[in-house]
């Protein structure tokens, strides 16, 4: 089903305040008749991540299933290849509770990590799973005993490979993690003082290395009221730089467009006015980031930034109206909405750029809904 624009949009000014609005035909100049190609429907069932990659040349996605139909945490995840104009099914692995994680290359070995958060078993004590790519699907490479994680990312610093891995349950294990590549596996580096977090995000900004890890709930007091942290890289360990207030924040995404730096944080929830809540767009400057925008959303779990034909695009997910808004960031730092596409308890979005297309990956916590994948046309 082809999903045409319609081009009567609310433009957001991010140097002020108010809205203004765009009507035909003074905003089609800037884009022209663009339309989501077609929606594909990948089957999952609590699809709290998913990981697009490429690997050979092919491209793949890992849809991470955080409990089964029948509500058991040792859960079915499964891999799917694109071939064609089709999703099929390549591979499925065996998790406990998958909450997110990454992939990445390390020399000429490809690896995926699981991050765990809870055991059928086990319980809170479960470790997560770094698997590795042996020419034809993913084997079981080594476990880290991260117990109870929210999702993990992997950077690079001066030649050097880490892993992070965001801590996701309160007063248990109070704080995110850090391992490093020894030449053949992982080992632990650094743990990092933080509350229950959601995401964690590394970036870069003039030769320094930083990590930004969202709070999603107070660990002393359950508040959703608290701060989130950016950690900035000494030499030798990543120390305390900057705390942000959010509120039931949840993923974090870093980007740059028209030579700025900025950082999407959702805010999903405030102690006193609930879900209706504003998100923050943030921008870097002098060091520090410093709010640049307010959009106000109703569950705001995730804002991802992606790109069609060479637009910058902002996708806005609102868990409680089941809706994800797309808005496009013009040369002149406005916002104007794009599109908005129908998606039900949004947790995780997630792009990828392939063969001259875009697709948008949705990831929901329904156990009805299947995780939704948008393809773009220019």
């Amino acid at each position: 089903m082809q999903h045409y624009v319609h081009f009567y949009s609310t433009v957001l000014s991010l140097n002020s305040m108010h809205l203004q609005q765009c009507p035909p035909p003074n905003c089609q100049g800037w884009w022209g008749p663009v339309f989501v190609l077609r929606v594909f429907r990948l089957p999952s069932y609590e699809n709290y991540w998913s990981i697009p990659f490429q690997l050979s040349d092919k491209q793949y996605v890992a849809v991470l299933n955080y409990r089964d139909n029948n509500n058991r945490y040792d859960a079915e995840s499964v891999i799917y290849r694109l071939e064609g104009s089709q999703f099929v099914r390549y591979q499925s692995i065996q998790t406990d509770g998958a909450n997110g994680g990454t992939y990445f290359e390390i020399e000429s070995g490809q690896y995926l990590v699981v991050a765990q958060h809870y055991s059928q078993t086990d319980k809170q004590a479960i470790s997560s799973t770094v698997y590795k790519w042996d020419g034809v699907k993913f084997a079981v490479y080594q476990k880290l005993n991260t117990r109870s994680v929210r999702t993990a990312c992997y950077f690079p610093i001066n030649n050097k490979h880490y892993l992070a891995f965001a801590k996701g349950t309160v007063g248990f294990h109070s704080q995110s993690q850090i391992y490093v590549w020894n030449g053949t596996e992982f080992q632990f580096y650094q743990h990092l003082a933080s509350h229950r977090t959601f995401s964690i995000q590394p970036f870069q900004v003039d030769g320094s290395f930083y990590l930004i890890l969202t709070s999603v709930m107070n660990s002393a007091d359950s508040s959703y009221n608290t701060n989130s942290f950016v950690f900035k890289w000494s030499g030798a360990q990543f120390e305390l730089h900057q705390t942000i207030p959010t509120y039931g924040a949840g993923d974090a995404n870093v980007w740059r467009v028209y030579h700025n730096v900025f950082v999407t944080i959702p805010n999903g929830f405030h102690d006193s006015h609930g879900y209706k809540t504003n998100s923050e767009i943030y921008i870097w400057r002098d060091g520090q980031l410093h709010k640049f925008r307010s959009i106000l959303t109703n569950g705001g779990n995730a804002i991802h930034p992606f790109t069609v034909c060479g637009k910058n695009l902002i996708a806005v997910a609102n868990r409680n109206t089941a809706t994800t808004t797309v808005y496009a960031m013009l040369s002149s730092l406005l916002l104007q909405e794009h599109e908005r596409l129908s998606t039900p308890e949004v947790i995780h979005l997630a792009s990828f750029y392939y063969d001259n297309q875009t697709y948008l990956l949705v990831s929901t916590t329904s156990q009805q809904q299947p995780t939704l994948v948008f393809q773009w046309d220019c």
